[in-house]
């Protein structure tokens, strides 16, 4: 199909294609879209978004994001580039630089609509969700940054791994290593999460803590002990600032988290 404005340059000729439509960018809105979405059917319907990997003096490929069809021009890229995000759950895998690279993808849709239209998102292994400014000074991108802006997310899966919930006690050479569970004022300090009953327009979060079997079976307790600290004080706030949210709760272990395997092809940015 091309894209064009206004008439085809040339004369016109009785033996044109009649697959030829040069008048698609002055059909209505409404229809616009629904042609963007069926262009669409065969991306996969989950956008994995992970840290691009680098080999030392190679340049990693890059690989397209977005369906080509965003790419026929600026107008189509402004509208066709909504509906992907709109229509597609992002599973964000890592730190700051995964978050840094979406942020930029949505960044590139004017007037804001990228952040307005993306509605699902995962975040796998957070180990702070609030900001911080980093050592060096340095501003970095935490979930918190993406999420305030995302006004029109509706569902967030929050994977936290029991790393966050635990510490390594040093033991002498050759003996087993020990834990001992941190404390909640510990635990909050650390994901900070509080940033996260701000976003009023959230739907349902699906709060997942990850691992803990190991953790469990050496200190003698349930997998669900070395979380139940935080998630009675995260319920009690939950009810009381995010009214009418669903909260749903999961347990994973490290295969069945999003981070120990993913579910569709990666997705480069």
């Amino acid at each position: 199909m091309q894209l064009g404005h206004g008439q085809v340059s040339g004369p016109a000729t009785s033996d044109a294609s009649p697959s030829t439509f040069t008048q698609f960018l002055n059909l209505p809105r409404e229809l616009r879209d629904m042609v963007y979405a069926m262009a669409m059917e065969h991306a996969p319907r989950i956008a994995v978004v992970r840290r691009r990997q680098r080999r030392a003096n190679t340049q990693a490929p890059q690989t397209p994001f977005l369906p080509p069809i965003c790419f026929a021009n600026r107008q189509t890229f402004s509208e066709a580039a909504p509906v992907f995000v709109r229509t597609r759950h992002f599973t964000i895998v890592g730190n700051s630089s995964s978050i840094r690279a979406i942020m930029r993808l949505l960044r590139r849709v004017p007037d804001g609509y990228g952040f307005q239209s993306i509605r699902s998102i995962s975040l796998t292994s957070v180990s702070r969700f609030g900001q911080q400014h980093g050592s060096r000074g340095l501003m970095l991108s935490f979930p918190s940054e993406l999420i305030s802006q995302c006004s029109g997310l509706r569902r967030l899966i929050l994977e936290l791994p029991v790393s966050e919930f635990i510490n390594i006690v040093d033991q002498p050479w050759g003996d087993p290593c020990t834990f001992v569970r941190r404390s909640l004022k510990a635990v909050k300090k650390q994901l900070r999460v509080d940033a996260l009953f701000e976003s009023k327009g959230l739907e349902t979060l699906h709060l997942r803590f990850v691992g803990g079997g190991i953790e469990a079976e050496t200190l003698g307790c349930n997998v669900k002990d070395l979380f139940k600290d935080f998630l009675k004080w995260f319920k009690r706030e939950w009810r009381d600032k995010m009214e009418g949210a669903e909260l749903r709760v999961r347990y994973l272990t490290w295969d069945q988290s999003t981070f120990g395997s993913s579910p569709v092809p990666v997705k480069m940015l």
